[in-house]
């Protein structure tokens, strides 16, 4: 049997009644797991902002300690920090979940902070507080040290700043103690350093020292006492300065007669009444000499030459030295008085800066190693100062650039092969070509080795061919010269 339209139209009205339901029942499930997505996601987010505000905290609050003149500042600046780390986190969140999680959470972190800024804030003044009345503090006990009779006026001073301060009664009271110690034991330090025998007076006057620990008395007692003592050690001292001084000023007057004396003898003019009229301005090794060289007693000096070339270099390292030790060599009879003055002035030329160019240096060190400035000079001087003088002068033309040190040492290369051995041969010839050792040690190998390098550099184009013909002949003088002598 067919059911009825009516029964029909109700089964299907239930049948849609009941999709309905488990339609809305699925889209309220869908629903609340978007809701539990977003509330899951703002627990995230709000995690994440509070490990970021932590770690932001932590620094800001260092900075601001450190650079926040006091509490205020500081406090100022954290609160500041805190609003703008709030709205930044409602302007990154996502949605309602998120700013909603985000105000309780930075609601929750003022709640939590504010405490810890507000007590560091009052840290902080106080500590400010206390430093301006430090550096006040300070500065009136450095006051009292500098002029003890305004010991009053400064322990006032202090006393008031501590007044004012953000201490409590109890470190104020405390502070003030320490303060009317401090300038009563820097009072009496000051006059014990002027006047060590009235600071001990003060220290036996109860009212001086009736706030002062037993300790602080003592080394105020010993402090007196020792300055008593340096005082009578100060005089010892003064005395022994004074000595000193007269010793100098005899020094200078010895020395500067000296001068004069060795001045005269180098133009022949010295006298033995001059040299005995200068008896008491003369050391006693001076007057000996100039007695013996005024009087004509003694033999004329000759210059050592190695000692000559000694001081010469010694002059421009260590002038003082040069100079002591140039005298010392001209009372031993080592220096003529013509080369100690030499010395004498290149060593004062070098204090005062005014040394020659590195090539007078070099021409001057070669004329004087050489002698030929002598009335007798050696023989044969001439002849090598004047081969020398050329080999130097080729070298510089094309090293302008020398320092001193560097044509001193060419100039002495240069010379050395031209030093005296018994051949007439090496008297004025240079060393074979190439050849770096002695004359005394040269053998005839040597001139093979010689020939050798000359012919090698002549034909690279190192030399030329006149160079070449010049050190060729050299070679064959040096061959037969060191023949006849096997």
């Amino acid at each position: 049997m067919m059911p009825s339209i009516a029964a029909y139209e109700s089964q299907k009205a239930q049948s849609i009644a009941q999709i309905g339901q488990a339609i809305g029942g699925a889209i309220d499930k869908i629903e609340q797991q978007n809701i539990k997505a977003k509330q899951d996601k703002a627990r995230e987010f709000a995690i994440e902002q509070n490990n970021q505000f932590t770690q932001d905290f932590a620094m800001m609050d260092r900075q601001l300690r450190q650079e926040s003149k006091n509490g205020d500042e500081y406090e100022q600046g954290m609160i500041k920090f805190m609003e703008s780390s709030r709205a930044y986190a409602d302007e990154v969140a996502g949605d309602e979940y998120q700013t909603e999680a985000a105000q309780s959470l930075f609601s929750d972190l003022k709640a939590k902070n504010y405490s810890y800024i507000t007590r560091t804030a009052q840290d902080l003044n106080k500590a400010y507080s206390m430093g301006l009345v430090n550096d006040l503090i300070n500065t009136e006990v450095s006051n009292v040290y500098n002029n003890p009779d305004l010991a009053e006026q400064s322990l006032k001073l202090s006393i008031a700043a501590i007044d004012s301060s953000q201490l409590t009664e109890v470190e104020k009271q405390e502070k003030k103690r320490a303060v009317r110690n401090d300038i009563g034991y820097i009072k009496i330090t000051s006059i014990a350093d002027a006047d060590p025998e009235k600071a001990l007076k003060m220290l036996q006057e109860p009212s001086n020292t009736k706030n002062m620990p037993v300790q602080k008395i003592l080394q105020l007692t010993q402090y007196a006492s020792r300055k008593s003592s340096e005082q009578d050690a100060a005089y010892i001292a003064q005395q022994r300065k004074f000595d000193k001084l007269a010793d100098e000023r005899e020094k200078a007057i010895e020395e500067s007669t000296a001068k004069d004396l060795f001045e005269k003898q180098a133009l022949n003019e010295l006298t033995l009444n001059e040299v005995q009229s200068n008896r008491d301005n003369l050391s006693q090794a001076d007057y000996k000499y100039f007695l013996g060289e005024a009087s004509g007693t003694v033999s004329k000096p000759t210059t050592n030459i190695n000692e000559y070339g000694r001081l010469y270099s010694l002059a421009e390292t260590s002038p003082q030295e040069a100079i002591a030790d140039a005298k010392n060599a001209l009372l031993k009879r080592d220096l003529t008085i013509s080369d100690f003055n030499k010395i004498v002035g290149l060593a004062q030329s070098e204090e005062k800066g005014e040394l020659p160019t590195p090539y007078k240096q070099a021409t001057n060190y070669l004329r004087n190693v050489s002698r030929t400035n002598e009335l007798n000079p050696p023989e044969g001087a001439g002849e090598r100062y004047a081969k020398s003088t050329v080999d130097f002068n080729q070298w510089f033309a094309n090293n302008q650039d020398a320092d001193p040190v560097d044509a001193i040492k060419k100039v002495e290369e240069i010379w050395s092969q031209y030093q005296i051995t018994e051949s007439p041969v090496v008297l004025s010839g240079k060393l074979p070509y190439g050849i770096k050792k002695t004359r005394i040690d040269l053998t005839v190998s040597d001139i093979s080795e010689a020939k050798t390098k000359l012919l090698k550099d002549f034909k690279s184009g190192k030399i030329s061919e006149q160079q070449y013909e010049k050190a060729k002949q050299n070679i064959i003088m040096w061959n037969k010269y060191l023949e006849s002598k096997q």
